[in-house]
């Protein structure tokens, strides 16, 4: 048998189901399992009871694999802690820690500029994009073996920045310090650390380990300075 559109209906009939008006009594064209016509009151509780857990089922999928859309709030994730891999931009809104195993493909900055928070990344979370932490919060970065921090990190507060880059991993970009917070890294082994390192106010730089080190640190404010890799390719303490 051959199927028609309502249109097609309409023209050989004059008229089609979507020309008649609705039953009295508030009933739609809706049927139950039955055939029998069902109320639009009771229409929208089956729509509900079908619509939410699907809703619910789609959520729970997003809240355990990759999490995709402009911005994500770290609030958003259990305790602040990011346990999934986030393909955009991380919101801190308050103290914010990516787990081990997870992906951050995007930037990490702090909502409110004025608040403490924060920032952690664990030995065995990668990184690709900037962080930027504004307040007293600090920023702590562990780069792990055949992990890598591939982008720069600003901390423009009071807060302290401290990056330890493990046997076997790679910090490939910038360190930036504006307020009076101190900077200090750490770089074992085979470990290596690919970028320039600044201290702009009262804050001290040091860099340490048995790893390598490929660029400069430098500090800018009344703070000191302190060098002790011995694998440094560049200009350790300008």
């Amino acid at each position: 048998m051959k199927d028609y559109d309502a249109a097609q209906t309409r023209e050989r009939t004059g008229s089609s189901n979507l020309d008649r008006p609705p039953r009295s009594g508030g009933y739609s064209a809706g049927a139950d399992g039955n055939g029998k016509a069902v109320s639009l009151d009771r229409m929208k509780k089956i729509r509900s009871l079908v619509v939410l857990p699907a809703l619910a089922a789609t959520l729970l999928m997003a809240s355990v694999g990759s999490a995709r859309a402009d911005e994500f709030f770290c609030s958003s994730f259990p305790g602040g802690v990011v346990t999934v891999d986030v393909n955009a931009n991380l919101v801190v809104d308050r103290d914010c820690t990516i787990a081990a195993g997870s992906l951050v493909n995007g930037n990490i900055e702090q909502g409110d500029e004025g608040a403490d928070w924060n920032i952690t990344v664990q030995l065995g979370a990668d990184i690709n994009g900037n962080i930027d932490e504004y307040g007293g919060g600090s920023v702590n970065v562990t780069v792990g073996p055949e992990n890598v921090f591939d982008d720069s990190i600003f901390e423009r507060g009071d807060g302290h920045v401290t990056v330890r880059v493990q046997d076997g991993g790679l910090y490939n970009g910038n360190i930036e310090e504006s307020g009076r917070g101190n900077v200090l890294i750490r770089v074992q082994g085979t470990g290596h650390f690919n970028g320039n390192s600044y201290e702009k106010d009262a804050g001290n730089m040091r860099s340490t380990g048995s790893g390598s080190y490929n660029g400069s640190t430098q500090e800018e404010g009344s703070g000191t300075c302190v060098n002790l890799i011995e694998d440094f390719d560049g200009s350790p303490c300008e």
